[in-house]
């Protein structure tokens, strides 16, 4: 990353450290109006946890407003449910609007969308009725973005809003700034949880012991900066079959009757087994060294392909205007 602002691009994200800006990036807008721009893992590892210490400024110095949009672990399967949609209108008064039946009037607090990838930012309102003749308001100003998926021509989006059970749901888009989005359908997903977008971040050193007296193996990893991880996943190599208790920990120190000593904080306890996937989700896990404790018992100790870490997407949402803000 440049040590230096480098004043002739339009954007630059600046990290501030007290009072000394120690890190920028560039980014030139090409187009108006709201936009959702990816941070990568080491912005994000080098900044506070609520990105307190970062500023956008535009071409004259000018301090840009903007808020933050975080991935998160969302309901997914292959199991999609579709509601009937009625009364769609598409571009019709610069909104999209369509109407969800929720016959049963079954409490509801969010619904999924399926859009033609779109790197368009909108905004939609989300209004309910017994009647279809007087609508109340359910959540106003919800941003959708990131609206494509890289390995598909389509991608799930989730609307989230209080749990409400009217008999029908009514959503506005809002078209004014950008043409209508293509929604392809609307529903739920049954099924097991997957994450939303993640960026793989790796350490800068490894290494993989084992203790034949202790009867463990042991995995340390250190990385540059303290970094976020949200997700972990361990690929076996051998053997085929296995069953292992497993724990990730950090060393801190302690004083106890004026001494200092040394010892494990573990953060968390899981079994690697042959018969799952071996993959598991980490909440406010931020760490620049750590270690992973295998139990092997009388086992042999196992051979890993590949442990692997992901951090969840973070996006900086800010009004851009192209040349300038």
């Amino acid at each position: 990353m440049k040590q230096s602002l480098i004043k002739l691009l339009l954007f630059a994200f600046v990290l501030s450290k007290g009072q000394t800006f120690t890190h920028s990036l560039s980014i030139a807008s090409k187009q108006n109006g709201l936009q959702a721009l990816a941070v990568n893992p080491e912005l994000k590892n080098l900044a506070n946890t609520s990105f307190s210490d970062l500023r956008i400024y535009d071409k004259s110095k000018n301090e840009v407003p903007y808020f933050l949009v975080n991935e998160s672990f969302n309901y997914s399967s292959t199991n999609f449910k579709e509601y009937k949609i009625q009364d769609k209108e598409i571009g019709k008064g610069r909104y999209t609007n369509f109407i969800i039946e929720n016959p049963k009037k079954e409490p509801m607090q969010n619904i999924i969308l399926c859009v033609a990838n779109s790197d368009a930012i909108k905004v939609c309102n989300i209004v309910g009725s017994d009647d279809k003749k007087q609508w109340f308001a359910v959540s106003d100003g919800i941003f959708l973005y990131n609206l494509y998926n890289e390995q598909s021509v389509y991608a799930y989006r989730t609307l989230g809003f209080p749990l409400v059970n009217y008999k029908y749901i009514k959503i506005e888009i809002n078209d004014l700034h950008t043409l209508p989005l293509n929604i392809l359908k609307a529903g739920y997903f049954e099924g097991a949880i997957s994450a939303g977008k993640l960026n793989e971040v790796k350490p800068e050193v490894s290494n993989y012991t084992t203790s034949k007296p202790n009867k463990t193996s042991n995995a340390a990893f250190k990385f540059n900066n303290p970094t976020i991880i949200n997700k972990v996943s361990f690929k076996v190599k051998a053997p085929n079959f296995f069953k292992r208790r497993a724990s990730i920990y950090v060393y801190k120190t302690r004083t106890i009757r004026k001494q200092e000593e040394r010892y494990k904080d573990v953060l968390l306890e899981f079994e690697l087994n042959s018969e799952t996937s071996n993959t598991f989700n980490l909440n406010d896990f931020r760490e620049k060294e750590f270690e992973v404790e295998i139990a092997n018992a009388d086992n042999l100790p196992l051979e890993f392909e590949a442990i692997k870490f992901e951090q969840l997407q973070t996006y900086l949402v800010a009004d851009f205007k192209a040349g300038e803000v």
